[in-house]
């Protein structure tokens, strides 16, 4: 997440929402919500309307962490990282990438 934020161009500081839920910052022309449902398990009740007014504001960005109990809000198109442990503390990453939005992840391209 602070690799996102500073990317962004927020002078914001990072802290993980877990307690809070959801954490705002504020970068150049659009805002990035961070959301953590985790300790909302099966139930994300609370935020599914915050999270609708995020996802219908075009403009912003959208970064959840235990996403999946929120699958039906979700909008289709959407660019999704998943990252899982390893055996001998290492880190499986991988990102999902529908057609239209590719342009995003270009210029990451080697």
């Amino acid at each position: 997440m602070r690799g996102l934020v500073r990317g962004a161009g927020s002078k914001d500081p990072v802290a993980s929402p877990t307690f809070t839920i959801s954490k705002e910052y504020i970068a150049p022309g659009f805002t990035i919500h961070h959301l953590d449902l985790y300790r909302l398990g099966d139930d994300p009740g609370i935020i599914r309307q915050e999270l609708t007014e995020f996802l219908d504001n075009g403009n912003d960005v959208v970064a959840i962490e235990w996403a999946n109990s929120l699958a039906d809000v979700l909008p289709k198109n959407r660019l999704t990282i998943e990252l899982s442990h390893r055996p001998n503390d290492q880190r499986s990453v991988v990102v999902f990438i529908p057609q239209e939005l590719e342009y995003l992840v270009k210029e990451l391209e080697p």
